[in-house]
């Protein structure tokens, strides 16, 4: 294995943690399968966009998978073959537009910080489906508070009352690109801002590919950042190993 790669599997074993202990699942808003993902998969537009019902090989990977989306432009959820293949949904940007369509107000929206919003979207998911307890926040920067200061020290609030008070040994979030609110932001600068979350999900408007990224918080816990570029329509895939990462690969 090149050293490089094993470097980075050692950041991200201390994230995903080599011990698997799935719990019951509860809270405003739970999913649950009899088997556990192996892999999460950060679903990118061309996967969206030419899945068909009965379209089984994308089916079964998106089925197989743990799968989250940051950003849905315009697509049409008409369109959508089966619901269950969607485990969250980031309800931010023109989420609002696409959501409104009954074939989209059943699946898992969620978005933390908005005060008015449709009751399908929730203010926290929470998931058995990793081996572990998850609990998954959304940001929409954009829309929340006055600065990504601001809204990222509303998430690390919302992250330790689900890892505090609900029994979340993980935490997600999916977020939008901070760069809409405040031009000057890095990610870097994000996730040093950040505690509890263990994974951010985001769409981001100036990365060319898909990446992950390991990056200290501000306890300087190493913390995954899974980046969806806007100008990418392939998936990112974050294999799992008895629920450990294993690997990382683009489509």
């Amino acid at each position: 294995m090149d050293v490089r790669r094993r470097k980075f599997l050692q950041k991200v074993s201390l994230v995903f943690g080599a011990v698997s202990i799935p719990g019951l699942s509860w809270g405003m808003e739970s999913m649950e399968v009899g088997k556990d993902a192996t892999s999460i998969i950060h679903v990118g537009l061309k996967t969206l966009k030419f899945f068909k019902e009965g379209d089984i090989a994308i089916n079964q990977t998106l089925k197989s998978g743990f799968t989250v989306l940051t950003h849905v432009r315009n697509f049409k959820f008409s369109e959508f073959g089966s619901k269950e293949t969607i485990d969250a949904l980031l309800y931010g940007g023109n989420a609002k537009i696409i959501a409104s369509d009954l074939n989209a107000s059943g699946l898992p929206w969620v978005n933390s910080s908005l005060k008015e919003k449709p009751e399908y979207v929730k203010d926290y998911l929470i998931t058995n489906r990793l081996g572990k307890r998850v609990g998954i926040l959304g940001i929409d920067f954009e829309q929340s508070y006055n600065s990504v200061d601001q809204a990222m020290r509303f998430v690390t609030k919302k992250a330790d009352f689900l890892k505090r008070d609900l029994g979340c040994e993980q935490v997600f979030c999916l977020v939008t690109d901070p760069k809409l609110k405040d031009s000057k932001s890095s990610w870097a600068d994000v996730i040093s801002s950040s505690d509890y979350v263990d994974v951010f999900f985001a769409t981001c408007t100036s990365s060319k590919t898909n990446n992950l990224w390991v990056l200290p918080n501000q306890q300087g816990k190493q913390t995954l950042l899974s980046i969806q570029s806007e100008r990418e329509e392939n998936n990112s895939e974050i294999e799992l190993k008895e629920s450990v990462i294993n690997s990382f690969k683009r489509d």
